[in-house]
């Protein structure tokens, strides 16, 4: 098992992850670490905390949603031969959510 890690503070557009998901299919990696959290930044958007993503992210352009998560991890199973596994990681998720609970 090979592994590659994808630390995105501010976010990479979709269209990107999706190429680097290519990249990784030809060279046989099969893991995507994806750290779509940090504690710099907050670009995911979460139903029902949406103020996570509001105050987190960088700006208003810069969060995924779940239909984007959706479309990533899809992509990466139904279309490559050797489909990496997208494995979400979300360091800084309780410094974030202990933020937007006391604003």
């Amino acid at each position: 098992m090979r592994a590659l890690g994808l630390i995105n503070a501010t976010s990479f557009p979709v269209a990107d992850i999706k190429r680097t998901l290519d990249a990784m299919s030809w060279v046989k990696i099969n893991n995507l670490h994806w750290h779509v959290v940090d504690s710099q930044s907050f670009p995911l958007v979460v139903p029902g905390y949406t103020k996570l993503s509001q105050t987190g992210a960088y700006d208003a352009k810069s969060v995924y949603t779940p239909q984007d998560v959706k479309e990533i991890v899809a992509y990466a199973n139904a279309v490559r031969t050797s489909a990496p596994c997208v494995i979400p990681i979300f360091n800084g998720f309780l410094d974030w959510y202990r933020r937007a609970a006391r604003d």
